[in-house]
């Protein structure tokens, strides 16, 4: 019975640990950086793949979805992106 409790709680799904990759990956690609069109396209894939890796390294049998909207507050365009994760030997190919 412990046994299957501190599975269950291993395989869970945790908002915190998800809230501190996500935080994480903004912050060390965002931190010191100005709008600027042209690294939009660069930012959003660092920020997709290392939320991705992150995400991944937590080795929890759950898929994945990462999704990230960047834009200037003043009407422009907008750029987005996302990433999917699966494994292919469980989840087919």
């Amino acid at each position: 019975m412990a046994d299957e409790l501190q599975s269950s709680e291993e395989l869970a799904f945790v908002a915190e640990e998800v809230d501190r990759i996500i935080l994480t990956s903004i912050e060390s690609c965002l931190k010191d950086e100005v709008y600027d069109e042209q690294k939009v396209s660069q930012w959003i894939d660092y920020i997709c793949e290392s939320i991705m890796k992150g995400l991944s390294e937590l080795r929890k049998p759950l898929k994945y979805i990462v999704s990230c909207l960047i834009m200037q507050k003043n009407g422009a365009g907008v750029h987005a992106s996302v990433s999917c994760h699966w494994d292919t030997v469980t989840d087919g190919k």
